[in-house]
């Protein structure tokens, strides 16, 4: 009995894990959160982006920024890197389904091929070998479309080891139980790693400048107003300034106002993660990554000012 409830209970942890991340990557607050906490507090050293949270919408920010990693793979749906994609995650998948027949196939070991033989002795070393790389692929790729593959070969094929071998961890030998628990772990490291990445290599926001409402947001000196991000329409766009504060870049967001919704333009973007670095790069300050290290009041006025 005891063995049934656990092995109900780790196909229910699988499932909610895997169904989680594939929520994530459609409208996902959480993986949302942690793309902009990469962002902020890693890639752009020095420089702190503080939104105001109080705000209803910047859930509504962070559920967009948690999309865009689905929305940058699904350019490529049709072409031949999905179908080479696609290719990849069934040899995974086909791999993690043989195991149901490993038994038998060892027991008639000596008439295959000396390769098969080896794959047959070392299945599940070659199991965490494969997805462990996976999983700290997902920190080194080069290009968003392989970052999401790597998650797509990580998410699919361990949730179906995880839900279909979870006797393994009551009933299996050491090897089995040592396979299945780190398949899970690498599971949640993947559903980390993924938003992570993201943010460290690819995420940005682009700030497109408004002119002609200096006036109209409030009387703080400050780089902007800028249109914060324009796939929030009506109601849900908000407008952010830059503001010097404690000697770091402070983020200040609020609403679009009423007046005003429909009726912005602007000549040209501005990634917030360029301004960041060139803010970064202003005369004294010569940060290490991950090193933070206090601005001077002048310094930042004085780039401000050059901006």
């Amino acid at each position: 009995m005891s063995e049934r409830i656990v092995g109900w209970l780790l196909k229910l942890i699988a499932g909610l894990l895997a169904s989680g991340g594939a929520l994530e990557l459609h409208s996902g607050k959480i993986f949302g959160k942690i793309i902009f906490f990469v962002f902020d507090y890693v890639t752009v050293p020095n420089i702190a982006f503080n939104p105001i949270h109080q705000l209803n919408q910047v859930d509504g920010l962070y559920r967009t920024w948690g999309g865009q990693i689905a929305a940058d793979f699904l350019p490529h749906l049709f072409s031949a890197k999905a179908l080479l994609a696609l290719v990849l995650v069934l040899l995974v998948t086909s791999h993690v389904i043989f195991k149901a027949h490993l038994e038998k196939a060892r027991a008639s070991v000596q008439k295959y091929v000396l390769p098969v033989r080896l794959y047959l002795r070392y299945y599940f070393r070659i199991t965490l070998v494969v997805f462990l790389g996976l999983t700290l692929s997902l920190f080194g790729v080069p290009t968003r479309f392989w970052l999401i593959t790597c998650f797509l070969l990580m998410l699919l094929p361990s949730t179906i080891y995880l839900v279909l071998y979870s006797k393994d961890i009551m009933r299996g030998r050491f090897y089995e139980r040592y396979a299945y628990v780190g398949m899970l772990l690498l599971l949640v490291v993947a559903l980390v790693g993924l938003p992570a990445n993201y943010g460290r290599k690819f995420f940005d926001v682009q700030l497109r400048p408004i002119e002609g409402m200096e006036g109209t947001v409030d009387s703080t000196v400050g780089l902007g107003p800028f249109l914060f991000d324009d796939n929030h329409a009506g109601s849900d766009q908000l407008i952010c300034k830059i503001l010097c504060s404690e000697g770091r870049l402070t983020l200040q967001l609020s609403k679009l106002p009423e007046r005003l919704r429909g009726g912005i333009a602007w000549d040209h973007e501005q990634p917030l993660r360029e301004l960041a670095v060139e803010m970064a790069k202003c005369e004294g300050l010569t940060p290490a990554p991950g090193q933070p290290q206090e601005m001077p009041e002048e310094i930042l006025e004085s780039a401000l000012g050059d901006l």
